[in-house]
């Protein structure tokens, strides 16, 4: 699955990607819900932007083998729960 975001610039526009959405080709998600100070939204201030540098570095780091183990395990665990 790939997530992107378009700007319409006419009716028509609107009404071809809901044709699309119709045909089960693409989902129009009406509401986004950005936290990221990377993606638009809401500009940072100063003090904002020291405290999410901040949250970053102290964020404990996690390797992606890491990841993936532990997510296995989390999968094997609620597998057995719902058996």
């Amino acid at each position: 699955m790939t997530r992107i975001i378009i700007e319409l610039t006419g009716d028509d526009s609107l009404e071809e990607i809901q044709k699309l959405e119709k045909k089960n080709k693409i989902r129009i998600i009406n509401k986004l819900n950005f936290n990221s100070s990377s993606l638009p939204g809401k500009p940072l201030n100063e003090q904002e932007f020291n405290e999410w540098i901040t949250m970053a570095e102290e964020s404990p780091e996690l390797s992606i083998n890491e990841a993936k183990t532990e997510w296995k395990n989390q999968k094997e665990a609620i597998k057995k729960n719902i058996r």
